[in-house]
């Protein structure tokens, strides 16, 4: 019973690698699609027969689908050496408004390609902490990415600071999750994954085992003010209010 309870669970393993593969490989086709397509057409084009700005936009667009493709491998790569607690981690002071208002900064373009307005309020901004600001970046970029893709139009972010803690909480107006839990598992999307192609699944697990290396409490849950979902993260401080 056991040995078939077993051959079961690689079953379900084995299908849940094959699906994920599928998406990735998908997730991956979409902007070398773009990298390919876009530079055939620059190399048959006589570059003064473009203008500028179309030529400009062009290669901004190969940019970003090549930012894509590495972002996607490398979180792969590096959720493999968090499980296997071989990833590594540079300690020091940053301030959490910084660094929060740079990721928001490189999603920018994120942000206009899916007509989405993010929204940044923030009541203090001297809060720091002792972390790792790289890894820090990492779990706030994924959380925001995916509420942009996610979304209908708006997107928030707050900042708050209560005792010795701080919340960052992105807040979206898209369709809420009804496993909240199940999405943090490799393998593991809501809904059409495929059909909507918006992500391969990587990116929460990868924040799950972030968070839990440096001790930063998690929790998804609805959002009342935009219907949509609710992602809170929250860090201990070195130094609140000044």
């Amino acid at each position: 019973e056991k040995q078939k309870q077993q051959e079961i669970e690689q079953k379900k393993i084995n299908e849940a690698k094959d699906s994920f593969l599928l998406l990735f490989t998908h997730e991956l086709k979409t902007p070398l699609n773009a990298i390919i397509n876009f530079s055939k057409y620059m190399l048959k084009t006589d570059c003064d027969k473009i203008p500028t700005k179309k030529r400009i936009k062009l290669l901004k667009q190969i940019k970003l689908s090549a930012l894509k493709m590495l972002e996607d491998v490398t979180n792969l790569l590096e959720l493999s050496k968090l499980k296997s607690n071989k990833l590594t981690y540079n300690l020091s002071v940053f301030s959490i408004y910084k660094a929060t208002k740079e990721v928001i900064n490189q999603h920018n373009a994120l942000a206009k390609e899916h007509d989405v307005a993010v929204h940044f309020c923030v009541c203090e901004n001297n809060y720091f902490v002792n972390s790792d600001v790289y890894r820090f970046k990492q779990i706030l970029s994924n959380i925001l990415s995916n509420a942009i893709k996610y979304s209908n139009s708006k997107v928030h972010i707050h900042i708050e600071w209560h005792d010795d803690k701080c919340d960052i909480i992105v807040e979206d107006d898209g369709a809420s999750v009804k496993n909240k839990d199940k999405i943090f598992e490799l393998f593991e999307q809501e809904g059409d994954a495929l059909k909507d192609k918006k992500g391969t699944g990587i990116g929460l697990s990868f924040v799950k085992y972030l968070c839990q290396d440096l001790d930063i409490a998690y929790s998804l849950t609805d959002s009342k003010k935009l219907g949509g979902l609710s992602f809170k993260t929250t860090i201990k401080l070195i130094r609140g209010k000044s």
